[in-house]
């Protein structure tokens, strides 16, 4: 019986002692677990493996993800993933060691997916988080859940996995962007506040001649910061102060026509995204599309704006504005003659022309001060073609002489008017007067005022000049009479 006894007593501790030695070798296992993944990166290509929470990708070249590769070691069972790709969308569902994602197309990864399969996904939970070009890291998700962006152009720069026991707890945080939502609201004369309408759907009206008085627009938050702001020119009012996300900007009932607007994208909603938005005027119809900022509709006509559409737009999206945004019938601005910059790219290039007399360049700083390329030379052709007049004595502190008549000095300037200023070397300029503008200046046409910037010669077109701006500035006038 005693020998017995002694006998089941061995058993029991050798069972107990080749337990603990399995159960310790088990232990050792679970602590073994690894996941090890690689990126396929912009402009480098694949990188190495790297494990366990280290950063897989770039941070700071601004070099997109285009692919990854992630595996498992000393835990059975498997992990499965899939990328949404920009103009793509999401990819099929692959696993170990399987590249999901493209090489040599250029096309950047946005999201990922990842989960873990088998007896990897009894014992363990999945941890992931990605950083997101001109954002940075965003927060860990785990087991299947979206890290990363989707529809907002954001690309995956660099990626972070790790294995954690499931009695482990983790901290996460918002690791998933989406596309911020935006609706406009227009308050209209004799009907009011209407519903507001989604991205790049009309409000306001088309065809009712009823004025749009205010307006509201809303933006989802978006990373932190109200994301949206934007202001209306008001009949008998002008422009009003920048409003915030879900602000009224306009007024009610006082019965003034919004005439343009501006919206703008601030905050991190303006890294990835523009802002489009186009007026329907009354009497005119739908204008072109602007963006971030510029106005679009009218000042100075007293044009009412009757409809509205807003759209947000992923940067690098092409997209059609269909002319112009905004048309100024101030009488401060003549909307015939824009300023401009032309650059010259030939010898005895016209760059513009009044009443059918060309101004022409040539290229460089020093090859044109006389003759008929010199300032003087276009104000004499101008006075021979228009007037049938020589003119000539154009020299520094000098008054035209003319073959017939003379010319005086005169405070009140009108267009075909010769002008005269100093130039920053001190020495005298002569163009032509084009337009009296009710600012106080004046748009000219002329010749040989430009200059260079690397090897390339530029030019101004319908430059704006001044008696309080413009150094020198004298004008003369012919008169038919003898003097």
């Amino acid at each position: 019986m005693a020998k017995s006894i002694i006998r089941w007593v061995g058993i029991l501790f050798f069972t107990i002692f080749v337990g603990l030695i399995a159960s310790s070798r088990l232990y050792v296992k679970a602590q073994a677990a690894s996941v090890q993944y690689r990126a396929h990166v912009q402009a480098e290509g694949w990188q190495r493996y790297v494990k366990d929470g280290a950063s897989a990708g770039t941070v700071g070249k601004s070099h997109a993800m285009e692919a990854v590769r992630i595996k498992l070691q000393g835990v059975s069972g498997g992990i499965k993933y899939q990328s949404h790709l920009r103009n793509v969308g999401w990819t099929a569902w692959v696993s170990n060691d399987a590249q999901s994602g493209t090489t040599g197309q250029s096309r950047m990864m946005e999201a990922i997916r990842i989960n873990l399969t088998g007896v990897a996904a009894k014992a363990y939970d999945v941890y992931y988080r990605v950083h997101v070009g001109e954002y940075g890291w965003l927060g860990w998700t785990k087991n299947g859940e979206i890290a990363g962006s989707v529809g907002c152009s954001m690309r995956m720069e660099a990626i972070q996995v790790k294995l954690c026991a499931k009695n482990k707890k983790v901290a996460t945080s918002k690791s998933y962007i989406t596309r911020p939502s935006l609706a406009v609201q227009s308050h209209v004369g004799n009907v009011g506040w209407q519903k507001a309408a989604a991205d790049g759907i009309i409000s306001g009206t088309v065809g009712r001649s009823l004025r749009m008085e205010a307006m509201i627009i809303r933006c989802t938050d978006f990373l932190g910061g109200n994301g949206i702001q934007y202001r209306a020119h008001v009949q008998n009012v002008g422009w009003q102060g920048w409003c915030n996300s879900g602000s009224v900007s306009g007024t009610t009932g006082k019965s003034l026509q919004m005439e343009a607007m501006q919206i703008r994208l601030v905050g991190n909603i303006a890294l990835p995204f523009d802002v489009y938005y186009r007026v329907h005027v009354g009497g005119i119809g739908w204008l072109g599309w602007a963006k971030n900022g510029a106005s679009a509709g009218t000042t100075g006509g007293s044009k009412r704006i009757e409809a509205i559409q807003v759209k947000l737009v992923r940067k690098g999206d092409g997209f059609v504005t269909g002319g112009a945004a905004y048309r100024d019938y101030s009488p401060s601005e003549n909307p015939n003659f824009p300023t401009q910059i032309a650059r010259i790219t030939a010898n005895g290039q016209t760059v513009d022309a009044f009443n059918g007399v060309p101004a022409k360049y040539i290229t460089g700083l020093h090859n044109s001060d006389q003759g008929i390329y010199c300032c003087a030379g276009y104000v004499s052709s101008y006075y021979s073609r228009v007037y049938g007049v020589s003119v000539w004595n154009m020299f520094t502190n000098a008054t035209p002489s003319a073959s017939s008549g003379y010319f005086y000095q005169t405070k009140s300037p009108k267009a075909g008017d010769i002008g005269y200023q100093l130039n920053s070397g001190g020495r005298g300029h002569w163009f032509i007067i084009k337009s009296v503008n009710c600012d106080g200046t004046y748009t000219v046409i002329e010749q040989n005022w430009k200059w260079m910037s690397g090897n390339a010669t530029y030019c101004n077109v319908n430059r704006k000049v001044s008696y309080k701006l413009t150094r020198g500035f004298k004008v003369f006038r012919w008169s038919k009479r003898t003097n």
